[in-house]
């Protein structure tokens, strides 16, 4: 009580109330109204407040498991969208491993198709000094010449389309580990207004 003299309000109240009792719970002091109008009502207000704190606490029950179906919906979707990504990743992986092997295998070819077009320019401008038996081959030599040249020509386009094809799985794996680092930066989080 904040009033200068209790006293004089606990006068008043037992006029309105009847007799007035005062009980010493440990540290803490209680007045109690004897009369039974004051019980009822201060039963009865306990029990509005009760049902009152009831229908609060089952509302936030309510609204606390939403939230929690909410948080695991969330979560199962997250984690299949990493095993998405990360599945992808793999097999992007795979892919320009393959791409890589096969470019490898291209240029080697490639040097292999130079060294043997150098072999035949050698021989064809020998075969020109030699005598008309070796026209024939010659001749021959400018077909296998030719015939290089077109597979030089075919493999250093592959090699020009397997690099195209290799920078592009490059660049989608660069973008699958951006998205993976992003969600490992920044997870999903749902906030509770609870």
């Amino acid at each position: 009580m904040k009033e200068k003299k209790p006293h004089k309000t606990f006068l008043k109240w037992a006029e309105t109330y009847g007799p007035i009792y005062s009980i010493k719970a440990g540290y803490n002091s209680m007045v109690i109204l004897s009369s039974h109008e004051v019980a009822k009502q201060t039963i009865g207000q306990a029990y509005e407040d009760m049902q009152t704190q009831n229908q609060h606490l089952l509302q936030q029950v309510a609204e606390r498991d939403d939230y929690n179906i909410k948080l695991v919906s969330e979560s199962v979707k997250t984690k299949q969208g990493q095993s998405f990504l990360l599945f992808e990743k793999q097999a992007l992986a795979k892919q320009l491993q393959q791409v890589n092997t096969s470019l490898g295998s291209l240029r080697l070819r490639i040097a292999h198709n130079e060294e043997q077009l150098k072999v035949y320019i050698t021989e064809a401008l020998k075969s020109t000094q030699e005598d008309r038996r070796l026209v024939v081959n010659l001749e021959t030599m400018k077909w296998e010449l030719a015939d290089a040249e077109k597979e030089l020509k075919w493999l250093k386009s592959a090699v020009s389309s397997s690099e195209k094809e290799y920078e592009q799985i490059q660049r989608k794996m660069d973008e699958i580990q951006n998205e993976l680092d992003n969600e490992r930066c920044f997870p999903v989080t749902i906030f509770s207004t609870l």
